[in-house]
Protein backbone atom coordinates (compact mmCIF):
# COMPACT_ATOMS: atom_id res chain seq x y z
CA UNK A 1 0.00 0.00 0.00
CA UNK A 2 2.77 2.06 0.83
CA UNK A 3 4.42 1.56 -2.30
CA UNK A 4 1.67 2.21 -4.41
CA UNK A 5 0.70 5.77 -2.67
CA UNK A 6 4.38 6.51 -3.42
CA UNK A 7 3.99 5.60 -7.09
CA UNK A 8 0.77 7.39 -6.92
CA UNK A 9 2.36 10.52 -5.42
CA UNK A 10 5.45 10.42 -7.76
CA UNK A 11 2.74 10.26 -10.66
CA UNK A 12 0.61 13.04 -9.78
CA UNK A 13 4.35 15.17 -9.48
CA UNK A 14 5.35 14.29 -13.00
CA UNK A 15 1.65 15.22 -14.18
CA UNK A 16 2.34 19.05 -12.79
CA UNK A 17 6.03 19.16 -14.02
CA UNK A 18 4.82 17.77 -17.33
CA UNK A 19 1.33 20.55 -17.33
CA UNK A 20 3.61 23.55 -15.89
CA UNK A 21 5.95 22.74 -18.66
CA UNK A 22 3.68 22.01 -21.03
CA UNK A 23 1.96 25.63 -20.23
CA UNK A 24 5.45 27.86 -20.35
CA UNK A 25 5.41 25.96 -24.16
CA UNK A 26 2.36 27.27 -24.66
CA UNK A 27 3.00 30.68 -23.64
CA UNK A 28 5.99 31.10 -25.65
CA UNK A 29 4.64 29.36 -28.34
CA UNK A 30 1.94 32.24 -28.53
CA UNK A 31 4.05 34.62 -27.37
CA UNK A 32 5.83 34.22 -30.77
CA UNK A 33 2.87 34.17 -32.53
CA UNK A 34 2.26 37.07 -31.55
CA UNK A 35 5.12 38.30 -32.39
CA UNK A 36 5.21 37.30 -35.71
CA UNK A 37 1.76 39.02 -36.07
CA UNK A 38 3.17 41.88 -34.66
CA UNK A 39 5.87 41.95 -37.14
CA UNK A 40 3.59 40.88 -40.38
CA UNK A 41 1.34 44.37 -39.55
CA UNK A 42 4.99 46.03 -38.52
CA UNK A 43 6.11 45.47 -42.02
CA UNK A 44 3.10 46.20 -43.71
CA UNK A 45 2.34 49.86 -42.13
CA UNK A 46 5.95 50.60 -43.03
CA UNK A 47 5.59 49.29 -46.57
CA UNK A 48 2.46 51.06 -47.15
CA UNK A 49 4.08 54.28 -45.33
CA UNK A 50 7.08 53.80 -48.03
CA UNK A 51 4.41 53.57 -50.82
CA UNK A 52 2.08 56.80 -49.64
CA UNK A 53 5.21 58.52 -49.32
CA UNK A 54 6.68 57.73 -52.96
CA UNK A 55 2.84 58.93 -54.53
CA UNK A 56 3.25 62.14 -52.08
CA UNK A 57 6.53 62.68 -54.15
CA UNK A 58 5.23 61.64 -57.38
CA UNK A 59 1.96 63.83 -56.97
CA UNK A 60 3.64 67.16 -55.91
CA UNK A 61 6.45 66.96 -59.03
CA UNK A 62 3.52 65.88 -61.64
CA UNK A 63 3.13 62.38 -63.07
CA UNK A 64 2.89 63.27 -66.76
CA UNK A 65 6.87 65.35 -66.65
CA UNK A 66 10.05 63.83 -68.42
CA UNK A 67 13.39 65.10 -67.43
CA UNK A 68 16.11 65.64 -70.09
CA UNK A 69 19.13 65.33 -68.72
CA UNK A 70 23.05 65.00 -69.43
CA UNK A 71 22.82 61.76 -66.80
CA UNK A 72 20.49 58.41 -67.03
CA UNK A 73 19.05 59.16 -63.49
CA UNK A 74 17.67 55.29 -62.88
CA UNK A 75 19.40 52.69 -66.15
CA UNK A 76 22.11 51.04 -65.35
CA UNK A 77 22.75 49.84 -68.76
CA UNK A 78 25.32 52.96 -69.73
CA UNK A 79 28.79 52.82 -68.13
CA UNK A 80 29.28 55.39 -65.91
CA UNK A 81 32.22 56.83 -68.01
CA UNK A 82 30.12 57.20 -71.09
CA UNK A 83 27.53 59.35 -69.28
CA UNK A 84 30.42 61.92 -67.40
CA UNK A 85 32.11 61.88 -70.85
CA UNK A 86 28.85 63.67 -72.37
CA UNK A 87 28.84 67.44 -73.02
CA UNK A 88 26.65 69.08 -70.76
CA UNK A 89 23.35 70.36 -71.73
CA UNK A 90 23.32 74.50 -71.36
CA UNK A 91 20.98 76.96 -70.96
CA UNK A 92 21.25 77.79 -74.86
CA UNK A 93 19.87 73.92 -75.39
CA UNK A 94 17.22 74.95 -73.33
CA UNK A 95 16.45 77.78 -75.32
CA UNK A 96 16.46 76.01 -78.90
CA UNK A 97 14.38 73.25 -77.17
CA UNK A 98 11.56 75.51 -76.35
CA UNK A 99 11.54 76.89 -79.60
CA UNK A 100 11.41 73.49 -81.56
CA UNK A 101 9.27 71.41 -79.17
CA UNK A 102 5.42 71.92 -79.89
CA UNK A 103 3.74 69.29 -77.25
CA UNK A 104 4.61 70.37 -73.68
CA UNK A 105 2.02 73.03 -71.95
CA UNK A 106 5.43 74.02 -70.25
CA UNK A 107 9.05 73.41 -69.88
CA UNK A 108 11.68 75.29 -67.75
CA UNK A 109 15.59 74.84 -67.21
CA UNK A 110 17.32 73.87 -63.27
CA UNK A 111 20.62 73.96 -61.95
CA UNK A 112 21.91 72.61 -59.04
CA UNK A 113 23.69 73.64 -55.79
CA UNK A 114 24.74 73.78 -52.34
CA UNK A 115 24.85 76.77 -50.23
CA UNK A 116 24.10 78.05 -46.72
CA UNK A 117 21.04 80.47 -46.30
CA UNK A 118 20.97 82.48 -43.14
CA UNK A 119 18.71 85.14 -41.32
CA UNK A 120 20.12 87.04 -38.65
CA UNK A 121 21.44 84.47 -36.42
CA UNK A 122 20.03 81.36 -37.51
CA UNK A 123 21.63 79.83 -40.82
CA UNK A 124 20.89 76.57 -42.36
CA UNK A 125 24.06 74.75 -44.45
CA UNK A 126 24.04 72.20 -47.22
CA UNK A 127 20.71 73.68 -48.56
CA UNK A 128 19.94 72.03 -51.78
CA UNK A 129 19.27 75.54 -54.60
CA UNK A 130 17.15 74.99 -57.74
CA UNK A 131 18.25 77.78 -60.06
CA UNK A 132 15.45 77.84 -62.37
CA UNK A 133 12.97 80.10 -64.11
CA UNK A 134 9.41 81.37 -63.85
CA UNK A 135 8.36 78.80 -66.21
CA UNK A 136 9.35 75.75 -63.65
CA UNK A 137 6.18 76.25 -61.12
CA UNK A 138 3.90 75.24 -63.85
CA UNK A 139 5.73 71.18 -64.15
CA UNK A 140 5.71 70.86 -61.17
CA UNK A 141 1.86 70.66 -58.68
CA UNK A 142 3.69 72.33 -55.53
CA UNK A 143 1.18 75.03 -54.21
CA UNK A 144 2.31 77.30 -52.06
CA UNK A 145 1.29 78.63 -47.37
CA UNK A 146 2.41 82.22 -48.41
CA UNK A 147 3.12 84.35 -51.00
CA UNK A 148 4.08 82.60 -54.73
CA UNK A 149 7.11 81.99 -57.22
CA UNK A 150 9.04 84.45 -58.54
CA UNK A 151 7.62 86.19 -61.83
CA UNK A 152 9.13 86.57 -65.36
CA UNK A 153 10.68 90.10 -64.39
CA UNK A 154 12.30 88.55 -61.78
CA UNK A 155 13.47 85.37 -63.44
CA UNK A 156 14.62 87.07 -66.36
CA UNK A 157 16.42 90.29 -64.69
CA UNK A 158 18.19 87.61 -62.48
CA UNK A 159 16.55 89.33 -59.46
CA UNK A 160 17.88 88.47 -55.86
CA UNK A 161 14.93 86.81 -54.75
CA UNK A 162 14.26 83.36 -53.09
CA UNK A 163 10.98 80.67 -52.73
CA UNK A 164 11.78 78.48 -49.43
CA UNK A 165 10.50 75.23 -49.27
CA UNK A 166 8.41 74.86 -45.78
CA UNK A 167 11.21 73.15 -43.43
CA UNK A 168 13.95 75.53 -44.07
CA UNK A 169 11.57 78.27 -43.56
CA UNK A 170 10.50 76.89 -40.38
CA UNK A 171 13.67 76.92 -39.23
CA UNK A 172 15.14 80.22 -40.00
CA UNK A 173 11.38 81.79 -39.66
CA UNK A 174 9.81 79.78 -36.50
CA UNK A 175 7.61 82.63 -36.26
CA UNK A 176 6.32 81.96 -39.59
CA UNK A 177 7.45 85.31 -40.72
CA UNK A 178 9.26 84.97 -43.71
CA UNK A 179 7.41 86.41 -46.41
CA UNK A 180 9.11 89.62 -47.10
CA UNK A 181 12.04 89.23 -45.11
CA UNK A 182 15.48 89.17 -46.42
CA UNK A 183 17.67 85.92 -45.90
CA UNK A 184 21.55 86.04 -47.06
CA UNK A 185 22.99 83.69 -49.24
CA UNK A 186 27.50 83.66 -49.92
CA UNK A 187 27.43 87.49 -49.27
CA UNK A 188 23.68 88.41 -51.03
CA UNK A 189 21.14 89.64 -49.79
CA UNK A 190 17.57 87.95 -51.06
CA UNK A 191 13.85 88.55 -50.31
CA UNK A 192 11.66 85.89 -49.46
CA UNK A 193 8.91 86.05 -51.66
CA UNK A 194 6.78 82.35 -51.54
CA UNK A 195 7.31 79.26 -48.99
CA UNK A 196 5.78 76.14 -50.43
CA UNK A 197 3.02 74.22 -48.71
CA UNK A 198 4.32 71.47 -46.43
CA UNK A 199 5.13 67.96 -48.51
CA UNK A 200 5.29 66.23 -45.22
CA UNK A 201 7.95 63.03 -45.16
CA UNK A 202 8.98 61.10 -48.59
CA UNK A 203 11.05 59.08 -50.47
CA UNK A 204 13.31 61.88 -52.24
CA UNK A 205 14.85 62.49 -48.65
CA UNK A 206 16.99 66.23 -49.36
CA UNK A 207 15.22 66.57 -52.65
CA UNK A 208 11.97 66.78 -50.65
CA UNK A 209 10.36 70.07 -51.50
CA UNK A 210 10.31 71.18 -47.81
CA UNK A 211 13.97 71.49 -48.02
CA UNK A 212 14.98 72.86 -51.08
CA UNK A 213 14.91 76.78 -51.97
CA UNK A 214 14.27 78.13 -55.57
CA UNK A 215 15.83 81.36 -57.18
CA UNK A 216 16.14 82.39 -60.47
CA UNK A 217 18.67 80.67 -62.99
CA UNK A 218 20.10 83.65 -63.56
CA UNK A 219 21.22 84.49 -60.00
CA UNK A 220 22.89 81.43 -59.67
CA UNK A 221 25.39 81.74 -63.08
CA UNK A 222 26.02 85.31 -61.20
CA UNK A 223 26.81 84.73 -57.96
CA UNK A 224 26.66 81.01 -56.90
CA UNK A 225 28.21 79.07 -60.01
CA UNK A 226 29.80 80.07 -63.63
CA UNK A 227 27.52 79.01 -66.65
CA UNK A 228 28.01 75.53 -67.77
CA UNK A 229 29.70 74.55 -64.43
CA UNK A 230 27.21 71.84 -64.03
CA UNK A 231 24.93 70.17 -66.91
CA UNK A 232 21.45 71.72 -66.80
CA UNK A 233 17.74 69.64 -66.40
CA UNK A 234 15.57 70.67 -69.11
CA UNK A 235 12.04 69.74 -66.74
CA UNK A 236 9.11 69.36 -69.51
CA UNK A 237 5.13 68.90 -68.83
CA UNK A 238 3.11 66.92 -71.00
CA UNK A 239 -0.28 68.25 -71.69
CA UNK A 240 -2.14 64.93 -69.77
CA UNK A 241 -0.24 61.68 -68.59
CA UNK A 242 -1.48 59.98 -71.70
CA UNK A 243 0.73 62.25 -73.84
CA UNK A 244 4.37 61.68 -72.15
CA UNK A 245 5.12 59.60 -74.51
CA UNK A 246 4.42 60.99 -77.41
CA UNK A 247 6.00 64.79 -75.59
CA UNK A 248 9.25 62.32 -74.99
CA UNK A 249 9.40 60.99 -78.63
CA UNK A 250 9.44 64.58 -79.51
CA UNK A 251 11.83 65.79 -77.02
CA UNK A 252 14.24 62.68 -78.60
CA UNK A 253 13.98 64.25 -82.13
CA UNK A 254 14.47 67.94 -81.20
CA UNK A 255 17.46 67.04 -78.75
CA UNK A 256 19.25 65.43 -81.35
CA UNK A 257 18.58 67.86 -83.53
CA UNK A 258 19.75 70.71 -81.31
CA UNK A 259 23.30 68.74 -80.12
CA UNK A 260 23.49 68.41 -84.20
CA UNK A 261 23.96 64.58 -84.24
CA UNK A 262 23.95 62.29 -87.05
CA UNK A 263 21.74 59.89 -87.59
CA UNK A 264 24.09 57.02 -86.57
CA UNK A 265 25.53 58.76 -83.93
CA UNK A 266 23.98 57.42 -80.33
CA UNK A 267 22.13 60.17 -78.04
CA UNK A 268 24.28 62.12 -75.59
CA UNK A 269 21.33 62.94 -73.31
CA UNK A 270 19.05 61.03 -71.61
CA UNK A 271 15.05 61.11 -71.02
CA UNK A 272 14.08 60.70 -67.50
CA UNK A 273 10.92 59.67 -65.85
CA UNK A 274 9.11 59.04 -63.15
CA UNK A 275 8.68 54.77 -63.87
CA UNK A 276 12.04 54.58 -63.19
CA UNK A 277 12.02 56.21 -59.75
CA UNK A 278 8.65 53.49 -59.29
CA UNK A 279 10.69 50.70 -60.66
CA UNK A 280 13.78 51.17 -57.68
CA UNK A 281 10.39 51.57 -55.22
CA UNK A 282 9.03 48.50 -55.73
CA UNK A 283 12.44 46.48 -55.91
CA UNK A 284 12.78 48.08 -52.41
CA UNK A 285 9.69 47.12 -51.44
CA UNK A 286 10.00 43.92 -52.71
CA UNK A 287 13.15 43.27 -50.70
CA UNK A 288 11.71 44.12 -47.42
CA UNK A 289 8.41 42.03 -48.24
CA UNK A 290 11.32 39.33 -48.67
CA UNK A 291 13.21 39.75 -46.14
CA UNK A 292 9.65 39.67 -43.60
CA UNK A 293 9.20 36.24 -44.38
CA UNK A 294 12.30 35.48 -43.06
Amino acid sequence: MTNFLFELKEGLAISLRAIKANKIRSVLTTLGIIIGVWAVVTMSTAIKGIDQAFQTGVSSLGSDNIYIDKWEWFNNDIPWWELRNRKNLELSDYEKYREFAKLPVASAPSVATVQTVKFEDKAVEYINITGTTDEYIETTNLSFAQGRFFNELESNGSRNVIVLGYSIADKLFPLGNALGNEVKMKGQKLKVVGVLEEQGSWVMGNWNPDNLVYVPIGFVFKNLQRENFRSVTINVRAPNPLMVEAVKEEAIGVMRRVRGLTHDEPNDFSINQQEGLLSNINQTIGVIQIAGLF
